[in-house]
């Protein structure tokens, strides 16, 4: 790995908004509240599954509560930070690594990217292998390109990003 740049890590730690914080807090006590009596019974071995989707839940929520509530509509700290970035970026010549989970919250960053005018890459379960390679490729070697999107259960380790200067883990 010598041919890649040494690392450079800088944390953006991007605090919910109030509204959010609501949502978080009353889903987080019923979540507690649920898990607890599942504890309690006994029946862990039954409802893993329940409480990962749970835990899930919550990072849905921290991210764009509108995963979860069709109602709730453009207020997410975490998409609010990652537009700044974006307007940053679109100037500067940096590339960007969007690796993410939720397909909703994919759609939002689309629209946040396709708005400000950068090009992307988008690479997901049905990309077929030669075209991840390609793409890959030349999203390093594109100086036009500044966004790759990826899935994180498309992540693979030889995937050689070496000309990204930002990562972006929801």
């Amino acid at each position: 790995m010598s041919e890649l740049p040494s690392k450079i890590e800088n944390k953006i730690l991007v605090e919910m908004t109030t509204r959010q914080k609501k949502i978080y807090a009353a889903y987080a006590n019923a979540a507690r509240e649920e898990i607890n009596k599942i504890l309690t019974a006994g029946q862990y071995q039954q409802n893993r599954l329940k409480i990962f989707a749970t835990l899930i839940k919550l990072r849905q929520i921290c991210c764009d509560p509108s995963i979860l509530d069709k109602k709730y509509q453009n207020e997410s700290a975490k998409l609010d930070a990652l537009r700044d970035i974006f307007g940053d970026l679109a100037g500067s010549g940096h590339k960007i690594l969007i690796f993410l989970q939720f397909t909703t919250v994919l759609k939002r960053i689309k629209a946040i990217v396709e708005k400000i005018g950068l090009q992307y890459f988008y690479l997901d379960g049905k990309t077929r292998s030669e075209s991840r390679v390609l793409m890959t490729q030349k999203f390093n070697e594109d100086t036009t390109v500044n966004v790759f999107f990826n899935f994180f259960k498309n992540w693979w380790g030889w995937f050689k990003f070496n000309s990204s200067r930002c990562c972006y883990p929801p």
